[in-house]
């Protein structure tokens, strides 16, 4: 099951939208570009940059110009956040990690 938290914009694009999902599974029944949610609840058409996080996954996914849902952060436990990149992952430092490095 997923739950729409936010909408910015009206028209479809720069209808940027954001979810929270249980499971990987519900990124399926969000809604794209050109296509309404699949199953409830019924969201509109989300513009190019919305996002979704699944809660199982520790994932944060964006809708690209494709019409796809990609991957784009893991979010760890313990506050730091993954970015994922073409290459890999790439750790970066959480704000507490880099406030005791510049002092």
């Amino acid at each position: 099951m997923f739950k729409r938290l936010s909408v910015v914009g009206f028209a479809a694009a720069n209808n940027l939208q954001r979810f929270i999902c249980d499971e990987l599974s519900d990124i399926a029944n969000l809604p794209t570009l050109t296509s309404p949610s699949q199953t409830a609840p019924y969201c509109e058409p989300c513009g190019a940059g919305s996002t979704a996080i699944v809660i199982a996954a520790n994932k944060e996914f964006m809708l690209n110009n494709a019409n796809e849902w990609k991957p784009c952060k893991n979010l760890n436990n313990d506050g730091d956040v993954t970015i994922v990149t073409e290459d890999g992952d790439l750790d970066v430092a959480t704000v507490s990690e880099v406030s005791n490095y510049i002092g």
